[in-house]
């Protein structure tokens, strides 16, 4: 898989279902994402929101944040040479590492299989470029 195969990849993404739902404008992100631009909105009123349909609301509105993050940081990476395509990658693979484990320590079971997936491209890129170092052509192994 390349980086732009990655970027286009959008068989992970939340439902648009869920990111056009009513609770999508008042959603609260995820905690410990501190990284995410947006700020959080208030937290809900318990009694008079289902909470259970809020929480898979505001775990998709993270991830969709979270992943459209992903894909500029590595398009960003993809405008300049080998190592600065290699070292966005290298940099979003610590990035997500990090969110995956934020993810694993609140227990939010979507996030963590998500960025599971995001993780393990991201490792197989980082894999296939440094095959490509030995053979002389990191772009074309990481694109």
């Amino acid at each position: 898989m390349s980086v732009q195969a990655l970027c286009a990849d959008r068989s992970h993404d939340p439902s648009p279902a869920l990111l056009r739902d009513s609770y999508a404008a008042t959603v609260r992100f995820c905690c410990g994402f501190r990284h995410l631009q947006a700020a959080p909105a208030p937290p809900p009123n318990e009694a008079t929101v289902y909470m259970p349909r809020y929480a898979q609301v505001a775990e998709a509105c993270t991830f969709a944040a979270l992943a459209e993050g992903y894909r500029a940081a590595l398009q960003d990476g993809a405008a300049g040479t080998d190592e600065d395509l290699l070292g966005a990658v290298r940099r979003l693979a610590d990035l997500v590492a990090a969110d995956l484990a934020t993810a694993r320590q609140n227990y939010i079971r979507y996030l963590s299989s998500e960025l599971g997936w995001w993780l393990e491209r991201l490792q197989w890129v980082l894999d296939q470029a440094g095959a490509g170092l030995e053979a002389g052509g990191a772009r074309a192994a990481a694109r």
